[in-house]
């Protein structure tokens, strides 16, 4: 089975992300082709994937009033994961998504491509 892991962060930055990172590696164990769409970062677990990855951006500085309308923009829907994902998911065609932690740095928009592609989805809420 194909199976794309999706979250905000692809370092071992929190709970969410250690959880994922270890369900990758039982998942790959098990036989199962493994891939993940995340953000850009110098300290991210290595992927196969990383081409795809797009900017992380700093929510807790200032970056200048035009910086800062993109972020708050991305907030809502970002036009870069919805286009970065949709090439990743043409690539690899998953059969299923598994969606962790996507507020603010992802969005919903990727949620479109998966509902246009008609692929199944699951998401794990991790920070409720």
């Amino acid at each position: 089975m194909k199976i794309l892991h999706v979250n905000k962060f692809f370092d071992l930055h929190g709970g969410a992300e250690v959880y994922m990172h270890g369900l990758m590696r039982k998942q790959a164990q098990l036989g199962h082709e493994v891939h993940a769409f995340s953000t850009r970062s110098i300290k991210n677990v290595s992927s196969e994937d990383e081409k795809f990855f797009v900017t992380r951006y700093h929510l807790d500085r200032s970056d200048g009033p035009i910086t800062d309308l993109r972020k708050a923009g991305n907030f809502i829907w970002n036009l870069e994961a919805e286009n970065a994902f949709s090439q990743l998911v043409a690539e690899v065609k998953p059969d299923v998504v598994h969606i962790h932690n996507i507020y603010h740095h992802l969005s919903t928009s990727i949620l479109a491509v998966i509902r246009k592609q008609k692929i199944p989805c699951v998401q794990t809420l991790h920070d409720y």
